[in-house]
């Protein structure tokens, strides 16, 4: 089975939230390892619309947290091996 949700909101942090509230997401996510991948492709200054922008993620990531994970990571890049973790149960936060 496959949920989806579309929304319209003129704030992209709303759109996201309204949208995330339709999908059964807390067995998911509670005290679990939660991995958000970037949709982290090809930009240049005159386009950036096939990568994640910081606010879309910002809205995701505070939705996600908001459930409670034991540890939310984040990943994506250009072919780096870098991740960015984060102790979600201590709030803790690195960018």
């Amino acid at each position: 089975m496959v949920a989806v949700a579309i929304t319209q909101n003129i704030v992209i942090q709303h759109a996201i939230s309204e949208a995330l509230h339709c999908l059964e997401l807390d067995p998911l996510i509670r005290s679990k390892q939660v991995a958000v991948k970037l949709n982290d492709t090809w930009a240049s200054a005159e386009d950036t619309t096939a990568v994640t922008q910081p606010d879309t993620l910002r809205a995701v990531l505070q939705f996600i947290r908001g459930f409670g994970p034991h540890e939310l990571v984040v990943t994506g890049g250009r072919g780096r091996a870098r991740r960015t973790r984060s102790s979600a149960s201590q709030g803790s936060w690195t960018w």
